[in-house]
């Protein structure tokens, strides 16, 4: 063997659980619609939520501090699949679509070989188009309209291929209505009794969007709406996470296929005055409690087990590390960064985390679309910018002693609020086109021979 190889050989075995394998792993990646890190018990939540989530964790790599690229669906979905920032993929608003020369998640596994059927409800939907699927087992129709059952029979129809399969799990979005015994698990008792309290719970229980000022939530309410949210995740826990986990292991390709979880965006339950998310309550936010998300791999076969990572990430960093992962070329396009070193172990700079939301998000009106809120987030502070017509400020956080982002103290910190902002608006003027859209212009600009 030359030197080379058993150079090869020795960092696969001292930094990934085994050799390297002579089959590249299966891909599944599974996002959940709203779900918060911080009411996880992997990530140190208070309250068991999670036990069937924690086994993938604890086999895993689990990212402490992950970032969306947007407080709504489709921005931060479309971001994890193409590794790039809402405003240069462009679908940030509802009826647009990515440009189909964009690299996918999906086109580059398929390139590579992997079956990329399409199990995805939200197929239909503009937003979701031009992702590189393929046609799917014939069942697929069928079991589309049974819920988790799309994934559950993909796995076993595709089991003796190298797949990618994406799903993304919808049951945690508004309404908050968890069925028995998980309405009751973490609620006050006799919450719903209570005449004042009935006609908003009735609200939380039923609506899928909640519009700012159309109910005059108390801070008293947080209590149960979090207890029902909660409930909402230990349901999903036990119905989703509980059955995946055991249908790979019977399969037999636990082992064998990188599982990665993650988030499209967050979810506010009281913590800045009300309950959702651009989309459902038309109101533009970027706070924690909507853009941080859970991250975690696992792949018994290549990755080592119980490694957690403090670094911040970011979802435009999904793709690009799945790919370092398979050992296969990062487009040029893709914006996110390799967490492959962080990953091993090693120390890494930690980058800016960079977000942008409009008021509305999918519900956002022609008028809406005007604003947009902006985020540059680093360990210590995070800048917000929320400009539009009638509207040009800049606010200013310290993470470290007020997490839960209640003051805003630019006047404060002049000097950090300049940095910032030239960092913010560097990004802005960076992330307005894709980068081929670029080139192409750049050779259409000749001159006429």
């Amino acid at each position: 063997m030359s030197p080379g190889r058993i150079a090869a050989f020795v960092l696969c075995i001292t930094y990934f659980a085994t050799p390297c394998l002579a089959k590249r792993p299966n891909v599944l990646l599974i996002t959940v619609d709203c779900l918060r890190p911080d009411h996880l018990s992997a990530f140190g939540y208070r309250r068991e939520t999670s036990p069937a989530l924690d086994r993938f964790a604890q086999d895993g790599v689990l990212f402490q501090n992950a970032v969306s690229s947007s407080s709504w669906t489709s921005p931060g979905l479309i971001s994890v699949l193409t590794g790039l920032w809402a405003p240069t993929h462009g679908v940030d608003g509802r009826g647009k679509r990515l440009n189909p020369e964009t690299p996918t998640m999906a086109t580059l596994l398929k390139s590579a070989g992997y079956a990329v059927p399409d199990i995805l409800f939200l197929s239909s939907i503009p937003n979701f188009q031009n992702l590189g699927l393929s046609r799917s087992y014939p069942e697929r129709e069928e079991y589309l309209q049974k819920g988790d059952e799309v994934l559950f029979r993909a796995l076993e129809f595709y089991r003796d291929s190298t797949f990618f399969l994406f799903y993304h799990y919808r049951n945690l979005h508004l309404p908050f209505n968890p069925t028995p015994p998980f309405d009751r698990m973490f609620t006050p008792e006799g919450y719903d009794k209570k005449d004042f309290a009935r006609s908003r719970v009735d609200v939380i229980r039923t609506q899928v969007t909640i519009p700012v000022g159309s109910v005059n939530f108390s801070q008293r309410d947080r209590e149960w709406i979090v207890g029902l949210y909660d409930g909402q995740i230990r349901e999903m826990d036990e119905t989703f996470f509980g059955p995946l986990y055991a249908h790979l292991k019977r399969l037999g390709i636990y082992d064998s296929t990188l599982v990665i979880v993650t988030a499209d965006h967050g979810e506010e339950l009281m913590d800045h005055g009300f309950v959702g998310h651009p989309s459902t309550s038309f109101k533009g936010s970027a706070f924690d409690e909507v853009l941080r998300i859970p991250l975690v791999m696992t792949c018994p076969s290549l990755l080592r087990s119980g490694r957690r990572v403090q670094t911040q990430v970011q979802n435009v960093d999904i793709l690009p590390t799945v790919l370092d992962l398979l050992d296969l070329s990062i487009p040029g396009t893709v914006q996110g960064r390799s967490l492959l070193a962080l990953v091993r172990g090693e120390e890494t700079p930690e980058g800016f985390a960079f977000t942008e939301t409009t008021p509305g998000g999918y519900q956002a009106t022609p008028e809406m679309m005007k604003t947009r809120i902006r985020a540059l987030r680093s360990s210590r502070w995070k800048l917000i910018h929320t400009h539009g017509p009638e509207e040009n400020r800049y606010d200013l956080y310290d993470l470290e002693r007020d997490p839960g982002e209640k003051q805003d103290v630019s006047a404060a910190h002049p000097e950090t609020v300049n940095a910032m902002r030239e960092r913010l608006h560097e990004w802005v003027l960076s992330s307005e086109q894709l980068p081929f859209e670029r080139e192409a212009l750049s050779a259409s600009a000749k001159p006429d021979a």
